[in-house]
């Protein structure tokens, strides 16, 4: 799955690339180009996507998949609101926002290609591993105390 990844951001990073140059003009501006350029990285970006998140979800496990999805989104939101008040400085201008963006796709590139892709889940499922002993059996509880699994509730348990 990093393989895909890296496959879709690599070229989103050229056509991004290509897109700040017409901007500032360093090669001849035309309209179909500026398209052409949008929406390559954008379809490239956010077919990639799901892929980081899956990713991330693969990484982290045993932590559950709406955690780790509900972390990255405020994360996001954290991040988008920033971006966003960050343009309510007078006089900022604009230019900066096409490098915070070429800059934000570079560094998840970057932090990709040093990632070690584990396949944790997928092993468990394979049966190549045992699954991490979170349930309430593993610890030690007082009120679960017999070998036939059967509850014993507190009052029980002192009778």
């Amino acid at each position: 799955m990093k393989r895909v990844i890296l496959a879709l951001t690599g070229p989103a990073i050229v056509f991004f690339i290509w897109f700040l140059l017409l901007c500032y003009e360093a090669i001849k501006f035309n309209p179909p180009s500026v398209f052409i350029a949008c929406i390559a990285c954008g379809f490239l970006l956010n077919a990639a996507k799901p892929l980081y998140l899956e990713v991330i979800c693969e990484g982290v496990y045993p932590v559950g998949e709406g955690i780790t999805i509900g972390l990255l989104n405020w994360l996001s939101n954290c991040v988008g609101l920033t971006f966003l008040f960050v343009m309510m400085i007078p006089d900022i201008g604009v230019y900066w926002m096409n490098w915070t963006v070429l800059g934000a796709i570079i560094a998840t590139f970057s932090i990709l290609l040093v990632f070690k892709e584990e396949s944790k889940r997928l092993a468990l499922d394979r049966g190549l591993k045992q699954e991490p002993k979170t349930d309430i059996t593993s610890f030690e509880n007082p009120v679960y105390m017999n070998q036939n699994k059967d509850w014993i509730t507190m009052n029980e348990s002192n009778t």
